[in-house]
């Protein structure tokens, strides 16, 4: 990247509830419970919900259920 680009790694950039919605596989209305319910991480921009891919990815390994051994 050039000194002055302001364009992000796709890994860092905070994503909406639609496009952080769509990574995780449910509605945009769903993760917007979640979120007032405190069950998924994100951020408050203003009025704006953001979701960090590494924020989620850790809370989806969290969430995993692995079978008995």
């Amino acid at each position: 990247m050039k000194r002055g680009d302001i364009r992000m790694n796709t890994s860092d950039r905070m994503w909406d509830v639609y496009e952080a919605a769509n990574y995780i596989g449910c509605a945009a209305g769903t993760l917007r419970n979640w979120a007032s319910q405190r069950r998924v991480p994100f951020r408050k921009v203003g009025s704006l919900l953001r979701f960090s891919k590494q924020d989620l990815d850790r809370w989806l390994e969290r969430c995993a259920v692995h079978p008995q051994k």
